[in-house]
């Protein structure tokens, strides 16, 4: 499977490690699924995750920006026209549908397409439930 992570998604991640957004991450690092990142979607985790006013951990923000870059894809352009309602947003959407991703991540779907053929836009607790996760990231045991 694979899935386009929002840039939100990775700051709730370092902000709350336990929460939901943090779970997706952990996924992401077990091989529960492959993320999709465009050069766009690489560009703007660097410039979010590192500026001064998050103030996130710079250690952490180091070794995540480092592993996504691994998953950097050259991604053809959309096929489809469809467009978000906050521009800034549309390079996840044209990665998800450059890469024929299974998901698209975000804490913001109101700013994406109410519907998008082949592509799931959910938050991370409903990613939780579509990901395979390993055994011990599981709750139902």
């Amino acid at each position: 499977m694979t899935a386009v992570l929002d840039t939100n998604v990775l700051v709730s991640a370092l902000w709350s490690p336990q929460g939901s957004p943090a779970q997706v991450v952990t996924a992401a690092y077990a091989g529960s699924f492959d993320p999709v990142v465009s050069e766009d979607i690489m560009d703007e985790y660097f410039r979010v995750l590192t500026s001064r006013e998050l103030s996130l951990p710079v250690p952490a923000v180091r070794e995540m920006l480092a592993w996504f870059r691994q998953f950097l894809l050259p991604l053809p352009p959309p096929l489809a026209p469809h467009r978000c309602h906050d521009p800034g947003d549309q390079k996840l959407l044209d990665a998800a549908l450059a890469a024929q991703a299974a998901l698209l991540v975000t804490g913001n779907r109101r700013h994406f397409p109410a519907h998008v053929p082949h592509v799931a836009i959910v938050s991370p607790a409903e990613a939780l439930h579509r990901i395979r996760l390993p055994r011990t990231m599981s709750d139902d045991r």
